[in-house]
């Protein structure tokens, strides 16, 4: 006689848990795929591919990543382009083009404009 690890009654169950959790990751690279491609204007071209790629080739964790990092993260206050303005910012006032206070004001002024 076979001995019966999972008992027979439970199979349907198990079965069923195992096709939802599949169905229900699949949805969910789904939406991350679809939400890089439509709802992500403020994402470069690059990103939007490397974001894919995660989700893709990682499945359900990528889309949980993805999630948890854009969707629930917020938007980051500094993107490439806005850091290199500050650096530049910073630049003129190493270079004493302009004042300490200036620099601080403009500073301030530049963040606020981007929130």
């Amino acid at each position: 006689m076979i001995p019966e690890i999972i008992p027979i009654m439970l199979m349907p169950l198990i079965v069923l848990f195992s096709l939802a959790f599949s169905l229900g990751g699949l949805a969910l690279v789904i939406y991350a795929v679809y939400d890089v491609l439509v709802n992500q204007d403020k994402m470069e071209d690059y990103e939007k591919a490397i974001w894919i790629l995660v989700v893709v080739l990682t499945h359900f964790i990528g889309a949980i990543i993805y999630l948890l990092v854009v969707k629930g993260g917020g938007e980051p206050v500094l993107n490439n382009k806005s850091y290199s303005e500050l650096e530049k910012l910073y630049e003129l006032r190493e270079k004493d083009v302009i004042t300490d206070e200036e620099y601080e004001r403009l500073k301030k002024k530049f963040l606020e404009d981007k929130n």
